[in-house]
């Protein structure tokens, strides 16, 4: 059961990556806003809380806590993600390497697993190594194509991203196969 629970999650966290890539490409700019929105009020309701947390503990709690000071920059990085999502938005490129790192990362992950599933034999080994070697290159076009225009890092990484989400459902379900027939 926990076997399936983990390749259950697996594919269920490629099927979210798949639909985050549309509305990506759908409406990559108004994506992007939002999450900023969401990220900036979750950071000052965490603010507020631990604001909150500091006066309601005890002394002592509270000086080895430091809840104040989070509470604080809680809030003020939450008010700067809502008010400054133009300025974030203009250094995207930025945000790109790392996205570029995340799929390289990922890429050489599948390197693994390609490898993994040669030597136990399996007739599908080809998939991942194929999976690994695209998103290997789309880091690498990631790396080196300077995106000028934010919506076009946005399309190009929403189209990334529901490759990704496609090549991890594909590979998680390959693993739950071979798991299954090892009963690893």
């Amino acid at each position: 059961m926990k076997r399936f629970m983990n390749n259950f999650s697996e594919i269920l966290f490629a099927i979210l990556e798949i639909i985050i890539g549309i509305i990506i490409l759908i409406k990559p700019l108004e994506f992007a806003n939002l999450i900023l929105s969401c990220l900036g009020i979750f950071a000052i309701f965490m603010g507020v809380i631990n604001c909150i947390a500091y006066f309601k503990n005890s002394r002592e709690i509270a000086i080895l806590e430091q809840s104040l000071v989070k509470g604080i920059l809680g809030i003020i990085i939450g008010v700067f993600l809502i008010k400054s999502k133009d300025w974030i938005l203009s250094i995207l490129p930025v945000v790109s390497i790392i996205y570029g790192i995340i799929i390289l990362f990922g890429g050489i992950r599948k390197i693994q697993v390609s490898i993994d599933l040669k030597r136990l034999e399996q007739k599908f080994w080809i998939v991942p190594l194929i999976e690994a070697i695209i998103s290997i290159l789309l880091s690498i076009i990631i790396f080196k194509s300077p995106f000028v225009l934010a919506k076009t890092l946005w399309i190009f990484i929403a189209v990334s991203v529901i490759f990704e989400g496609i090549f991890n459902v594909v590979s998680a379900t390959i693993m739950y196969s071979v798991k299954d027939k090892f009963e690893i």
